[in-house]
């Protein structure tokens, strides 16, 4: 299986990689575009607001997630609603401060619901290891827990560049799990005839950009990839995943089932891809620290 959270790896997928690729995709929709399901048929029923009465706003680290909220899979032709209407990246984020003259750290604070948030009470974020790699770390954590009945608290890559490495489970002395998370081209492209020359590899969670999304092209200037990525570890807490023990998600999951229904909830978190015939232009560069 291989994650479809990254939009210009889907993008490539779709016109260079798709009889390959695609049924190895999985159908889990992206963060981005899952929130929008949730802001758009959740938040506004609990809150008796009208779906058209939300402009639903994401802030991303990548321009390419506006193409994603744009894909034909994430608008409701009949309502004319899409999951998500505007996409600002980080850097369109600190340009707007600085226009409107906004001194963003002396801003009044607010309260964050618990239940659309990642922060613990502190405000310190619960996170992966890693930047990207959430849905690698979680499976991992599942499929170990289930068919081993063991409990992981920390994860142990075994990193062959600073763009590719891997999870691994041993069992009486063979690796029977081997997941792999590669970021960049250069990489995707050598885990993809890995997998064609017939590697044994469980999950992928392939990412276009090196150094994955805190070097997407939209991020903020001015600042190192390494000091992005301290400056973000130092505000997160150990891996945890809430959404397996928290009751918050346990009643959303809960209450969307009873209002849609087994089939129906699924066609709000899953989405489909299809092969495009025509391949996307080559860019000379995303915005990304690609060099690295």
């Amino acid at each position: 299986m291989i994650a479809g959270a990254c939009p210009g790896f889907v993008t490539r997928a779709e016109s260079s990689y798709a009889d390959f690729i695609l049924p190895l995709l999985s159908t889990t929709k992206s963060p981005q575009q899952i929130m929008g399901s949730l802001v758009k048929n959740y938040l506004t029923r609990t809150r008796t607001v009208s779906p058209e009465d939300i402009f639903h706003i994401t802030l991303m680290p990548c321009p390419d997630k506006r193409v994603e909220s744009r894909r034909q899979q994430f608008y409701n032709e009949s309502t004319g609603i899409t999951d998500v209407d505007f996409v600002l990246t980080t850097n369109d984020f600190l340009s707007l401060l600085k226009t409107q003259d906004i001194d963003f750290m002396n801003l009044s604070v607010s309260p964050l619901p618990s239940l659309f948030t990642n922060l613990d009470s502190s405000g310190r974020l619960f996170e992966t290891q890693d930047p990207s790699g959430g849905f690698l770390e979680f499976i991992f954590s599942e499929t170990v827990g289930s068919e081993f009945n063991v409990t992981l608290d920390t994860f142990q890559y075994h990193t062959h560049n600073s763009n590719y490495k891997e999870l691994r489970w041993e069992h009486e002395g063979k690796i029977v799990l081997r997941f792999v998370a590669a970021y960049g081209f250069r990489n995707i492209q050598s885990v993809i005839k890995m997998i064609k020359s017939g590697e044994e590899i469980h999950f992928v969670e392939f990412m276009a950009c090196p150094g994955a999304c805190t070097n997407g092209g939209g991020q903020g200037q001015g600042q190192t990839l390494e000091e992005v990525n301290i400056q973000y570890n130092s505000q997160r807490v150990p891996v945890q995943f809430p959404a397996q023990s928290d009751p918050n998600w346990q009643q959303c999951y809960s209450t969307l089932q009873d209002w849609f229904g087994d089939d129906d909830i699924k066609l709000l978190l899953h989405t489909n891809y299809e092969k495009q015939d025509t391949k996307p232009k080559p860019k000379v560069t995303c915005g990304c620290q690609s060099k690295i």
